[in-house]
């Protein structure tokens, strides 16, 4: 982590270094205050410190801050040892919230947004978030969660826990059960064999069924569920361009074709993925009438939008996958990159063109297309 001032917890609390000393930077009744840790500044150190700068925002909001300063400080190695601590341990809600700081540092904004978010939700309909309480917490969650959302909701808690600990217990801030301890036996977040072992493949039959209750899209791979990110907005305006200039196109030359964003293509057995655009007969999607929209039959055309995150998944697997079910052509639009690739099926494998710039695309499947690379790129913009 850098050496420069991070935000803590809602961003009332800094941690900043001092003298190769940790310091908590905040105001509290209208006054700076400048709490030495007592911790180095190392990389280990600064993790404990956030946790701290978590509990003195939590504590400050709750009106319990400790004048003394001693909840927030490291303890000396040569002071007496101090009185019980009687403040009751965090609950899951809290360690959550500051887990969920801790994370924003690690991960992409879209991850935060679709994933942290949909598990901050479901821990704020469980019954209880007292640690204590941690079979109600499992069985609630197993009740009302679909069983593999529910499976990742509880390694995330388990991941917060198992964090929070660290942190605590390092800081000496409270004592707390430890998750794997006997004590709480078959209470253990992380003892659910419902949970946390492998759960069966899924089929591409209860892909079709599945539902978790919220707007997240999912590719089918392998019998897994994969999350997709929701796309960027220059993604989607490329998208919405080419969709128009395609039905456009069929259009003009009368051919029996329709044109669809973000319907299901099966690739494999248990595989199915989410194409950015497709093209199918009306035959192929009269069949899909009152069903999901994922076609089991070859579109004419496919045309996936590259996005940071799918690179590998556009470049490699959808190549492959589109091949081997003789996909006649696949386009690959690279933003990123500024060149457009279009794949044409050929004997099992697809032979590969490169466009960029003002060089108009060749399609076999709509010869008659006139569309440059530096149009397709435009669109992804906003005058």
């Amino acid at each position: 982590m850098s050496s420069t001032a991070q935000k803590a917890v809602k961003g009332s609390v800094q941690v900043k270094p001092s003298n190769n000393r940790l310091q908590l930077v905040f105001t509290y009744q209208g006054k700076r205050r400048y709490v030495s840790t007592g911790y180095a500044d190392t990389p280990r150190n600064r993790k404990v410190v956030q946790c701290k700068a978590a509990i003195l925002e939590d504590d400050i909001e709750k009106e319990r801050f400790d004048e003394t300063l001693k909840r927030y400080q490291r303890a000396s190695a040569h002071s007496a040892p101090d009185p019980v601590d009687q403040t009751p341990p965090p609950s899951l809600l809290e360690l959550w919230s500051a887990f969920i700081e801790y994370k924003r540092h690690q991960c992409s904004p879209s991850t935060m947004r679709n994933q942290y978010k949909v598990f901050t939700h479901y821990l704020n309909d469980l019954p209880t978030h007292q640690l204590a309480e941690a079979t109600q917490i499992r069985n609630a969650a197993l009740e009302n969660i679909p069983l593999d959302s529910c499976k990742r909701f509880i390694t995330r808690l388990s991941a917060c826990c198992d964090w929070a600990i660290a942190c605590l217990r390092e800081a000496r801030i409270v004592s707390l059960p430890s998750i794997t301890s006997p004590k709480i036996e078959t209470a253990d977040l992380t003892c659910s064999p419902m949970v946390n072992t492998a759960t069966q493949p899924f089929t591409f039959q209860d892909y079709l069924a599945y539902d978790d209750g919220t707007d997240n899209r999912y590719e089918l791979v392998d019998g897994q569920l994969v999350l997709m990110n929701p796309p960027r907005t220059e993604h989607l305006l490329i998208a919405k361009f080419l969709e128009k200039q395609l039905d456009t196109e069929i259009q003009r030359l009368g051919l029996p074709w329709l044109t669809f964003r973000e319907a299901g293509v099966r690739t494999g057995f248990n595989k199915s993925r989410l194409a950015d655009l497709c093209v199918v007969t009306r035959e192929q999607a009269q069949e899909l009438l009152g069903q999901s929209a994922v076609f089991q039959t070859p579109p004419q055309l496919i045309i996936e939008v590259v996005s940071p995150e799918s690179i590998t998944r556009d470049y490699r697997y959808k190549r492959s996958e589109y091949a081997a079910i003789e996909v006649p052509e696949y386009w690959i639009v690279d933003p990123l990159t500024a060149k457009v690739t279009v794949l044409r099926w050929e004997e099992g494998l697809y032979e590969e063109t490169v466009f960029a710039g003002e060089q108009a695309i060749a399609s076999p499947t709509l010869s008659e297309l006139t569309l440059t690379v530096a149009q397709i790129l435009a669109a992804g913009t906003i005058a």
